[in-house]
This record gives structure tokens, C-alpha cells and sequence, in this order.
């Protein structure tokens, strides 16, 4: 492809729909795919890729305008679990899958891609090079014979390196404004999990909250009042909608930790470190790409005190390598044809 092919090529990023302050607070959560953290990666691709906004209900008289279109409907892929719909849209054009993920608690060798999903990827791939989340992934794609994908992590963390914000270093002291995530409620909680959260409690984070899930008592593992304790501290829990109101909101902390990547990388990209917590592939082979402090959310203790896991969000080698991530973003986009603002 030459360059005059790409500045006269159109795109358009498949994209959330507009949230308006008319809508209740249910109609806000389905507009942003019931995870508020989808409007982070959203922002960024926007703010990285010269391209147009279109749905999936855009009519396809307008959809025929464009040469390509952008998509992050693989970024959770679940076992022998099919997703239809996807390649319809765009017809015989390309289709850019951004961040494929696979949906694993952990890394399992035998991961088994429903055969459909492994057709429309095939044929993917035949007009474009697929952007995979982390190496694991990547490593199951190739078994499944689809070869011609690049390692690129999530364009959410690029909208930072872009920036070029580094997180700032560490002082050796307790932070002051400490923002916290959790993971949805919708299950019974495991010991560690209702242990983090009491701790979070005690400790006065502040909890930023991106679901409509809510704690119920049956699904709590503790006692009585240390149910209650956690309660009281989630009812001054913070939901955004908007990014720009989240970004106001993250730049009053000095420190964040949970389980939410994107909550955590809304810290990350205005410079303040994060501890990220991880209980599935996902998050993981994001972490290892980025070079993120994380742990294991298992591993989590609750006898540490809060300057303990500040001091384990150590930057210096993901502040590195900045410059090498950010050309591996831009190397991606030029083999797909993709104008960088």
C-alpha cells in the first residue's frame, strides 16, 4: 500500500454509543456495554486513530463510505462460545480487530476457540493483521492456525504513552488519596476477595465502581458486621459516564490498586501509580506487556499496611520502555493502513 492509498483510505471504529444525561442511570450502563471501564479504550482509539465513529445499527448505506473499520469485539473470547454478527457490517472490506483476548482463569495450553470464531478470524486476517492483547493469546490464536496478528496489548494505554506522561516515582511514604476497583458483583466472594475489600474499607480508599452489580449479603463469606462495614463503605462508592468526568476525578489520588484494568489505567495515564490485581488471563498478559506492577488477587494479605503495596508499584522499567511500546502501536497501524492523529 502506498502512502497516497492511505491518506485518501476512510475508517471507521465501530464505538459505543453517546451517553446523554437524559438517560437513567440502566440505559447509561447499557450504552457503555454494563462496564463503564469500555469507554477508556473507546476515548483512546478516537483520540489515536484518525477515523469516524459508526454502530452497529449505523444503516449501511452510510457504512459503504468507508474503506475499513475498526472493532474490539474479540476482546473476550470465551471457550467454545461463538460471536455472531461481527464480519456482516463490513462486507468484503477489511475489519480491524483490536486487543483480541481470550477469557481464561489462566494460562491453559488447551484453550479450544469455538470453530466459528476461528472462520471469521481466517477470514480476518485474510485483509488485515490482528491486533492480539498479550502473548498467551497470541500463542492460542497460532494453534488455531491464524498467523498474522501483532502482540499490541490495549490502545487504552497508549492514549498515556502518547501523552507522554510517565508515572511518577514513588516517594518512600504512605500515599494520601488512595482511589480503589473491585470486580463485579454477581457471585458468591471468595475469602480473599471479601478480605481485600474489608481492607479497603478499614483503610479509607476511596471506590470507584464500573458495573451495576451489587453486594448482597448471601454472596459475602464473612460475618455480619464485617458485611455491613464493607456495605456502608460502598454506599460512597463513584460511578462515571463520561471520561472526561473520570479523569477529573482519578487526578485528586496519589495511588490505586484492584482488579479493574481500566480503572487502573485511568490512573496510569494521568501519571499516578497503580497496583493491578489479577485473576485471569486477561489481565495478566496485559500486565507482562505493559511491564505493570500486579500480583495475584489470591495472593493478596491483609496484614500489610497501604505503604506496603504503594511501594510495590514500582514504574522504572514500564516508564522504560515508553519509546518501544509506543513503535510497536505505530508499526500495527501502518500495516493496517491506519492515519495516526
Amino acid at each position: 500500500m502506498t502512502v497516497n492509498d492511505i491518506s485518501n483510505r476512510k475508517t471507521a471504529i465501530f464505538s459505543l454509543k453517546p451517553v446523554h444525561e437524559q438517560m437513567n442511570v440502566s440505559d447509561r450502563y447499557r450504552a457503555l456495554g454494563n462496564n463503564t471501564g469500555n469507554i477508556v479504550f473507546d476515548t483512546a482509539l478516537s483520540e489515536l486513530i484518525d477515523a469516524d465513529r459508526v454502530y452497529w445499527d449505523t444503516p449501511p448505506d452510510v457504512l459503504a463510505q468507508y474503506d475499513s473499520f475498526i472493532t474490539t469485539s474479540y476482546i473476550w473470547i470465551r471457550q467454545n462460545t461463538p460471536i455472531p454478527g461481527i464480519l456482516e457490517p463490513a462486507g468484503d472490506r477489511p475489519l480491524i480487530p483490536m486487543s483480541v483476548g481470550l477469557q481464561a482463569n489462566d494460562y491453559d495450553p488447551g484453550f479450544q476457540i469455538h470453530p466459528e470464531v476461528v472462520a471469521d478470524l481466517k477470514k480476518i486476517e485474510e485483509r488485515c493483521t490482528i491486533g492480539c492483547r498479550g502473548e498467551y493469546t497470541a500463542e492460542i490464536l497460532n494453534r488455531h492456525g491464524i498467523r498474522d496478528l501483532m502482540v499490541i496489548g490495549c490502545p487504552s494505554v497508549y492514549a498515556g504513552i502518547e501523552s507522554g506522561t510517565p508515572v511518577r516515582s514513588l516517594p518512600s511514604c504512605k500515599p494520601q488519596h488512595a482511589v480503589s476497583n473491585f470486580s463485579t458483583f454477581w457471585r458468591k466472594l471468595k475469602e480473599h476477595e471479601a478480605r481485600f475489600l474489608k481492607y479497603l474499607a478499614e483503610n479509607r480508599f476511596s471506590f470507584i465502581e464500573q458495573t451495576a452489580g451489587e453486594l448482597k449479603e448471601a454472596d459475602w463469606p464473612g460475618g455480619t458486621d464485617s458485611f455491613r462495614q464493607v456495605s456502608r463503605w460502598l454506599a460512597g462508592k463513584k460511578v462515571f459516564f463520561t471520561y472526561s468526568e473520570w479523569q477529573e476525578e482519578i487526578r485528586k489520588y496519589d495511588f490505586s490498586m484492584g482488579y479493574r484494568f481500566h480503572g487502573n489505567v485511568m490512573a496510569v495515564n494521568n501519571g499516578i501509580p497503580a497496583l493491578f490485581f489479577y485473576a485471569d488471563s486477561r489481565v495478566r498478559e496485559l500486565c507482562e506487556f505493559f511491564r505493570f506492577p500486579m500480583i495475584a488477587a489470591r495472593e493478596f494479605t491483609d496484614d500489610r499496611p497501604v505503604a506496603y503495596w504503594y511501594e510495590k508499584s514500582d514504574y522504572s522499567e514500564f516508564n522504560r520502555r515508553l519509546p518501544e511500546k509506543k513503535r510497536i502501536f505505530e508499526e500495527f497501524c501502518r500495516k493496517n493502513g491506519l492515519r495516526r492523529k
